[in-house]
């Protein structure tokens, strides 16, 4: 296929390309990002040597700090969140919605059941069995702020309505907005798989691979870890109630739970460390059908150890093993300190929960740029650049037609001067933009 064909197409002379580049990670060895790899790294560890050592003071600094960030910003979860929500749904139903993840004709790498398998391991898993009957429940008894319910079915309505909103189109949405931008800059512009890669129309690809770009993706790795290691203490969380309700325990205590973590970690990161193809796919298929009939909890840990292996060294499909096991026993460490945080009790929820919403804030305005990097992205794509093209080139025929044989003419396709590639197989006939011609000879 070639990658460096251009031609006009009825665009002055603009060259007019339409053809995807090769893949950027193929042979590619694992190369770290030192600074990448180096910063997070040690503001994580020192994150967990923080909590392991002064829990109390860990304790006091993120609630203040989260206490301040929603008396000032939840406005801004709720606006995001829900043009996020708008943003995925205009994609779908635009022209844009037409343009295929990946070079046009190629044929998907996993099959159905196995891709809904592993988005819902990795989308809700753990969440949606822990909150799936707690959450309405608790929302019933203390009804969201700003609430009040006039009876117990108003109460119930709201209930409902708020988690609703938590789990249906505003998670997915967020969801997608992120996974659609990478997949996009990944596997049709054959960029590295990076965050940080797709802000390239944005920045400018200096920017992306340099110190801006680096910052992005470290933003990206701490929102990334801590989402993670939430979902693993949440189902740390439910496995030691399991332990309390089958009087396996008679309290479920801090100990408890860090074993829990360990036993969890150990899992997941051998299931990440054998790979995509493998690991998560069969673990992922299996969670599915256990979720389906016994109702167990899920993890998506060893998916995200494998994202944070990959924005580590520099958007490598297949991250070197020893980062993907760096990252799993890192995300287990950090979340048996945000566990620490109320001893493993009532208030383990809500250290979890606090934590999770301060370093997911940044990377809100990341998400935002995201957005805009891609519209900008799809603007240029092969399939929008040769629709475009082809309407304008018909209509400057169609007003030469007019204006040359007033109103009596065909379109016919013939050789032209200029060349738009496709990135499809080229067919036998010669292509060309249409021309007027007058009215065939009888």
């Amino acid at each position: 296929m070639p990658h460096d064909e251009q031609g006009t197409g009825g665009r002055g002379d603009l060259p007019v390309t339409a053809d995807l580049p090769g893949d950027p990670t193929q042979d590619r060895h694992p190369t770290t990002d030192r600074v990448v790899f180096g910063v997070t790294a040690v503001l994580t560890l020192a994150f967990v040597v923080w909590g392991a050592t002064a829990t109390d003071s860990l304790e006091a600094v993120s609630s203040s700090m989260l206490n301040g960030l929603i008396h000032n910003g939840g406005w801004a979860f709720m606006l995001a969140a829900s043009g996020f929500v708008v943003f995925a749904l205009w994609l779908a139903v635009s022209r844009y919605g037409r343009i295929t993840l990946g070079q046009e004709g190629e044929e998907p790498e996993f099959h159905t059941v196995s891709w809904v398998a592993m988005m819902f391991s990795a989308g809700m898993g753990i969440g949606l069995m822990f909150y799936g009957v707690g959450e309405p429940l608790a929302h019933f008894t203390n009804p969201p702020p700003g609430t009040h319910p006039a009876d117990a079915a108003d109460a119930m309505q709201t209930a409902v309505a708020t988690t609703l909103f938590h789990w249906t189109l505003h998670p997915w949405a967020i969801y997608a907005v992120v996974g659609l931008a990478i997949a996009y800059s990944t596997f049709r512009r054959r960029r590295r798989q990076t965050i940080s890669a797709v802000f390239e129309p944005l920045i400018g690809s200096r920017r992306a691979h340099g110190g801006l770009g680096r910052l992005i993706d470290i933003l990206a790795i701490f929102a990334t870890l801590f989402g993670s290691a939430a979902s693993l203490g949440l189902g740390a969380l439910q496995i030691g109630s399991g332990f309390h309700e089958l009087h396996w325990k008679e309290e479920t205590g801090t100990g408890l739970l860090v074993l829990i973590i360990e036993a969890l970690t150990v899992a997941f990161v051998a299931s990440a460390v054998s790979g995509v193809e493998k690991g998560i796919q069969w673990l992922s298929n299996t969670n599915m059908v256990l979720a389906l009939i016994l109702a167990v909890f899920v993890s998506g840990a060893d998916a995200a150890s494998i994202v944070m292996g990959t924005l580590s060294q520099k958007g490598i499909l297949e991250p070197a093993r020893w980062v993907v096991v760096f990252w799993g026993v890192v995300t287990g460490a950090v979340t048996a300190i945000m566990l620490l945080i109320g001893n493993g009790e009532g208030d383990a929820l809500a250290g979890l929960q606090n934590l999770t919403i301060l370093v997911a804030a940044p990377f809100t305005l990341v998400m935002i740029g995201m957005c805009v990097a891609l519209i900008r992205d799809l603007r240029q794509d092969p399939l929008i650049v040769r629709r475009e093209s082809g309407v304008e080139a018909v209509e400057s025929a169609v007003v030469a037609g007019h204006a040359k044989y007033a109103g009596d003419f065909e379109i016919r396709i013939g050789p032209g001067g200029g060349r738009i590639t496709t990135g499809l197989p080229e067919g036998p006939g010669p292509s060309g933009p249409p021309s007027p011609s007058g009215p065939p000879d009888h």
